[in-house]
């Protein structure tokens, strides 16, 4: 018995969506009641971790904070002038206590860290610890890093990529404007 291309193409597919449905069942059998499991370990040893890190997230984060080596940077330079402290109240009023219609904050994020349990990367709340001043904050950076007053475009350009390496705080969110 002589088989055409399109009967063995159409064998060949169906093995391949076997083998698929094989995976993927083998991937919710095993992997999704460990998360479970792992989640549930969590809340109890460790109440203060809210989620896993995903999406994303999770390719600009490591389980140890001070080790990431990847930063995103943004320079922006605005007409006219405000002072570190009423920018640092604007941004809280309306970045940090912005709420959503079912009253949860919008940005929950940016008062969170994460760190890592059991193999898996988690977001920490820092509650009290979370200090506004730690984020939002003059330019005070020494070295290599250091900006000469006034600064040009030029010596913006110029820390731009040195920032891009500067370790993250420990027990701090993982941002600062």
């Amino acid at each position: 018995m002589v088989l055409s291309n399109r009967t063995l193409l159409q064998v060949f597919v169906a093995i391949g969506i076997v083998y698929i449905c094989i995976f993927v069942g083998i991937f919710i059998a095993v992997i999704i009641p460990l998360q479970i499991g792992i989640l549930l370990l969590a809340r109890i040893f460790r109440p203060d971790l809210k989620f896993f890190v995903f999406g994303m997230n999770s390719a600009l984060t490591t389980e140890d904070p001070p080790e990431n080596f990847f930063n995103l940077v943004n320079i922006a330079v605005l007409d006219g002038r405000i002072t570190c402290e009423d920018f640092r109240s604007k941004f809280n009023v309306r970045v940090l206590k912005l709420k959503d219609s079912r009253n949860n904050l919008v940005y929950q994020r940016l008062q969170e860290t994460f760190t890592g349990f059991m193999g898996y990367t988690f977001w920490r709340d820092l509650g009290p610890s979370f200090d506004l001043q730690d984020h939002v904050r003059d330019y005070d950076y020494q070295g290599e890093l250091a900006l000469p007053s006034p600064c040009s475009e030029e010596d913006l350009l110029r820390i731009n990529g040195p920032l891009l390496t500067v370790p993250w705080k420990e027990d701090q969110s993982p941002w600062e404007l």
